[in-house]
């Protein structure tokens, strides 16, 4: 991906989807910048594309010092009452 159009890229792109990052990937998981390829300017399109997500959880843990599952549970699911855990999906580095 060119540089120039990976530095428009936000945070707010990652978490709706709108990353311009191709969708048509073998690997939905891979987000190793070979896997990462351009499609179309940031903010233009929304597609559902699982790296995009990922990345997310990489750019929360860098921010916040903790793991996504501390940050999340910490910042909404104890505020709200929420308790539980989420089903483990084999192969499903999300869950």
């Amino acid at each position: 991906m060119p540089q120039a159009k990976e530095d428009l890229i936000t945070i707010k792109n990652h978490l709706t989807f709108t990353t311009g990052i191709d969708y048509n990937v073998t690997n939905q998981e891979c987000y190793d910048p070979s896997c990462l390829n351009y499609l179309n300017d940031a903010g233009d399109e929304w597609y559902y594309h699982n790296a995009t997500y990922l990345i997310v959880h990489d750019i929360l843990e860098a921010a916040t010092g903790v793991t996504n599952n501390q940050y999340t549970n910490s910042a909404i699911a104890n505020k709200i009452g929420m308790s539980g855990f989420p089903a483990h999906i084999p192969h499903n580095p999300v869950m």
